[in-house]
Order: C-alpha cells, then sequence, then structure tokens
C-alpha cells in the first residue's frame, strides 16, 4: 500500500482520517492501523474508499491499493 497516495487522495477528496473511517464503518484507529500496513483492507473497504475519494482508473487503485510502498 501507498500510504502517500491515499493521503493525497484524501486530501484531494477533503476527508480526514477520522471522516473516511466513518464513512467506511470503521474506527478512526482501525483505519490508522490499515493505514500503517499493521492490518489490511477487505475488499470491501477498497471498493467503498475508492467510490468516497473518487478514485475510478485502475492503475490509480492499483498504485495506491498494491505497492508496497509505505
Amino acid at each position: 500500500m501507498d500510504v502517500r497516495k491515499l493521503r493525497a487522495a484524501m486530501i484531494m477528496s477533503g476527508y480526514d482520517q477520522r471522516r473516511l473511517a466513518s464513512e467506511i464503518g470503521i474506527t478512526p484507529t482501525s483505519l490508522s492501523r490499515k493505514m500503517l500496513g499493521k492490518s489490511k483492507f477487505n475488499i470491501d473497504q477498497i471498493i467503498s474508499i475508492c467510490r468516497i475519494l473518487g478514485i475510478t482508473d485502475g492503475a490509480d487503485k492499483a498504485d495506491i491499493f498494491l505497492s508496497r510502498v509505505s
């Protein structure tokens, strides 16, 4: 996961971690753990995040969620 790209997408969409966590139905702590690579996003969470943040391009999705950069 490339947390820098996810954070950039969040900022561009006007979301902070607390708001995004609420939107996808998890706690801010859980979102933080996932963004730090301590636990993994499930596919439903990834789909929701992409929908909420307007990430529609498959390459962008792969860059964020399949990359190993953190």
